[in-house]
């Protein structure tokens, strides 16, 4: 069974939806496309086109799909439902936020010295950056977490985010980047409402 505060991470990175350059007809609004299995689905689909098989030179892929594709990728079973989550995205961050009631159970329960004396209705959001990690992998990096607007303190954080880290090798150490390998050639790039993948 999936450590569950890995819930935590996901519950305060939380990604988007999912849409192909030749699929268009699904909606990239950060407020209707919730997190679900079948966007595993759907953005293996674009993975496989693009970065596997080669059958299409560059896709596009919202929050919400690509959230539920590197849950999957992390073993997350079963993907959990979170339609209170908004996503944006645009060239410089994906930014995520919420309300601490909307969160997952277990994830509550888990952030519990962070967020348990704190109003249900309490704003939480997160800011994630997308860097560079050589020719053959992109780092998403957790920049910020806040609550209620308040930017919690790396003091507070970093333990917590360095325990997950230890347990999953897919991140880094200080549970803080997450890896993803790309083929030689390939790029993932942010962009309004979407995460684009491309080759040569």
């Amino acid at each position: 069974m999936t450590d569950p505060r890995w819930l935590i991470v996901l519950g305060l990175l939380a990604l988007s939806g999912i849409t192909t350059i030749r699929l268009t007809a699904q909606s990239v609004d950060p407020v209707r496309v919730p997190v679900t299995a079948d966007g595993v689905v759907r953005a293996t689909a674009v993975v496989d086109d693009v970065f596997v098989e080669r059958r299409i030179p560059a896709g596009a892929i919202g929050g919400a799909d690509w959230v539920a594709y590197l849950m999957a990728r992390l073993g997350v079973r079963p993907i959990p439902m979170m339609p209170g989550f908004v996503v944006a995205v645009d060239s410089a961050a994906i930014h995520l936020r919420s309300r601490i009631a909307d969160l997952p159970a277990q994830t509550r329960t888990e952030l519990g010295p962070l967020v348990g004396f704190l109003d249900p209705a309490t704003p939480i959001s997160a800011t994630i950056v997308l860097q560079s990690a050589g020719a053959l992998a992109a780092r998403f990096h957790l920049e910020t977490v806040s609550v209620n607007g308040f930017p919690i303190p790396d003091g507070f954080l970093l333990p917590y985010l360095s325990d997950i880290g230890r347990r999953y090798p897919m991140l880094t150490r200080t549970g803080r980047d997450l890896l993803i390998q790309v083929p030689q050639g390939g790029r993932l790039t942010l962009a309004p409402d979407s995460i684009h993948l491309s080759l040569p």
